[in-house]
């Protein structure tokens, strides 16, 4: 009586899938959800058996679900669960279009046998709305880059990238005799200059003038100093109003500890400040 009345009214979807991977049981959500796509039964079938039978947007959503069983089922403990966000890309693939289920799976022993439970529901608003959070907290609202905060929660993932720090020599001068509506336009003019870079990764703004850019792996050196004459040309030519405005940079790999990298560049880059007066050596 309870178990049905849970299947009945559980607003997402319910399945139960025993040691082989085949589906044994769907609720009615579930069914009608497939019912969309397909008119196979699918009990009797695994995941993989279902995607070469539905619409390629739904085969990658079964994939995803069928990863998360393995995952699981690999590990074999009684009460273990798995807990995951899967996407559902819509036909035309636009990802403002996509939705998103919570996905909980665990084991469970039927006559002696492993089973997997899996239990979904979606929160695609709930999820765009804590994505928007999160690229709030990561990025700099003025210029649209990002911020400090998305570099330290991303270290780890841009380690062996190359990373080169910027500095606007006297943008204090901007600031104080053309005001700063004018300086903060320069800023986000700035960051558009670094964005159409060949590679870019990051545009970061770690505070006031100085910006950090990072760029894939595939970019080497010799790739990015070309990459930099042109920035410094493209600069030049936009601000030239601003004879006294310049900027000074230096390159480094990022390695080691956050705060030692940004030693580092930051040695680098006032080598080159106080050496060359912001003009680009290679």
């Amino acid at each position: 009586m309870y178990e049905k009345l849970l299947s009945d009214t559980f607003p997402g979807f319910l399945s139960i899938r025993n040691e082989k991977h085949q589906i044994i049981y769907l609720n009615d959500n579930f069914k009608n959800w497939i019912r969309q796509f397909t008119d196979i039964d699918p009990l009797g079938k695994t995941n993989v058996e279902l995607c070469k039978i539905v619409p390629k947007n739904v085969a990658d959503t079964f994939m995803q679900c069928h990863d998360g069983s393995l995952d699981l089922y690999n590990s074999m403990e009684l009460g273990q669960g798995l807990k995951k966000v899967i996407e559902f890309k819509n036909e035309d693939g636009k990802k403002e279009n996509s939705q998103y289920f919570d996905v909980f799976k665990y084991i469970v022993f039927i006559d002696e046998r492993p089973h997997i439970y899996t239990l979904a529901y979606e929160i695609t608003d709930l999820f765009k709305e804590n994505q928007l959070n999160l690229y709030s907290s990561i990025t700099d609202s003025m210029t649209g880059a990002y911020n400090r905060r998305y570099l330290e929660m991303n270290y780890e993932q841009l380690e062996g990238k190359l990373a080169v720090l910027f500095d606007l020599d006297n943008f204090k001068m901007i600031n104080d005799y053309e005001g700063h509506m004018v300086g903060d336009s320069i800023l986000c003019d700035f960051v558009k200059i670094l964005d159409n870079i060949d590679n870019t990764m990051a545009v970061i703004r770690l505070g006031g003038d100085e910006f950090i850019l990072i760029v894939e792996e595939t970019m080497t050196k010799e790739k990015l100093d070309i990459q930099l004459n042109k920035v410094r040309e493209e600069f030049e030519d936009k601000f030239r109003r601003y004879r006294y405005l310049s900027f000074t940079f230096g390159i480094d790999e990022v390695k080691g500890g956050l705060e030692e990298m940004l030693i580092a560049l930051d040695k680098k880059m006032y080598h080159r400040k106080y050496m060359r007066k912001g003009n680009y050596q290679k």
